[in-house]
C-alpha cells in the first residue's frame, strides 16, 4: 500500500497556485463637457429691472458659450408678475397706520438698545475717562464749597462766585462729553427720533397715499418677491409688507 504523503496547513497554501486578473480602468473621454443650466429672475416695477432681466440672459449665454467644457442646457428665466404702483403705495398705508399706532414702544427700544451699544464703546475711551476724572473733581469742589459755606467758613460773594464758576465748568466738561459721544456714533439716533416726531405730528391714518409723507420716512423700497417687499426707514429700519392683491 502506498505511503499516504501528509501536509499541515502551510505548505498546502505555499503549493496552491493562484490566478490574477486585472481588470483595465476604462479611460473618461478627455472632450466630455459638463452640462449647464442657468436661471435668470427679476421682480420689480421698474424698467431697469427688466431691462436686467434681458440682460442676465445674455450674460449667462455668453459665459456658458465661452466655456469649451461647458454644454448649455438651457437658460430657466421667469420675470414674475409685476408689482402694480397702487399695490406699493397701498402696501405703505398699512405700514404708516402700523408705526403710527404701534410703532413709538419699537422705535424708543431701538434708541435705547443703540445707547448702550454706544455707551459701552465708549466705557473705556480715553478721551472720555479724562472727561470722567474732570466731572468727579469739579463736582466734588462744588461740593465742598457748599460745605464751607454752611459752617460760615467762606465769605458769601466769595462763595457764589466760585460756585457760579464750577458749574460754568462742570456744564461745559459734560457739554464736551456728550458731544463726544454723539460724534464717535451715528446718526441712527437722531433719525429715529426725527422718525418718531414726524409720526406724532401726522395724521391718525391716511384716505390716500401721501407722497412727502413717504418721503419723509421711507429711504428705499426693496423687493424680496412678487408677495412681499421691505421698507427701508430713513433710520435704516427694515420693515416687511404683504402684497395684498384684489382676486377678480
Amino acid at each position: 500500500m502506498a505511503e499516504k504523503l501528509m501536509t499541515d496547513g502551510s505548505m498546502a497554501l505555499r503549493e496552491k497556485q493562484y490566478r490574477v486578473i486585472t481588470i483595465e480602468a476604462t479611460e473618461k473621454p478627455q472632450n466630455a463637457k459638463s452640462r449647464v443650466a442657468a436661471y435668470a429672475r427679476v421682480s420689480s416695477v421698474s424698467d431697469d429691472q427688466l431691462n436686467s432681466f434681458a440682460a442676465q440672459n445674455r450674460h449667462y449665454s455668453d459665459l456658458i458659450s465661452s466655456k469649451e467644457n461647458w454644454r448649455m442646457v438651457d437658460i430657466y428665466a421667469d420675470e414674475g408678475t409685476p408689482i402694480a404702483e397702487d399695490e406699493i403705495t397701498n402696501a405703505f398705508i398699512r405700514l404708516y397706520y402700523k408705526l403710527k399706532h404701534h410703532g413709538e414702544p419699537i422705535l424708543m427700544e431701538m434708541i435705547t438698545s443703540l445707547q448702550a451699544i454706544r455707551n459701552r464703546r465708549m466705557l473705556w475711551s480715553l478721551d472720555v475717562i479724562e472727561l470722567n476724572k474732570q466731572i468727579s473733581d469739579l463736582t466734588s469742589q462744588n461740593q465742598m464749597l457748599a460745605t464751607l459755606k454752611q459752617q460760615g467758613l467762606i465769605d458769601p460773594d466769595i462763595f457764589i462766585s466760585q460756585s457760579n464758576e464750577l458749574t460754568e465748568q462742570l456744564r461745559a466738561v459734560k457739554l464736551k462729553k456728550e458731544r463726544l459721544l454723539t460724534v464717535d456714533g451715528d446718526n441712527t439716533i437722531a433719525q429715529t427720533r426725527e422718525l418718531m416726531e414726524i409720526l406724532n405730528d401726522g395724521p391718525d391714518f391716511l384716505d390716500s397715499f401721501d407722497a412727502e409723507l413717504f418721503g419723509e420716512l421711507v429711504e428705499t423700497i426693496i423687493v424680496e418677491s412678487n408677495e412681499r417687499i421691505r421698507f427701508r426707514l430713513k433710520n435704516e429700519l427694515e420693515l416687511a409688507e404683504t402684497i395684498e392683491r384684489t382676486v377678480r
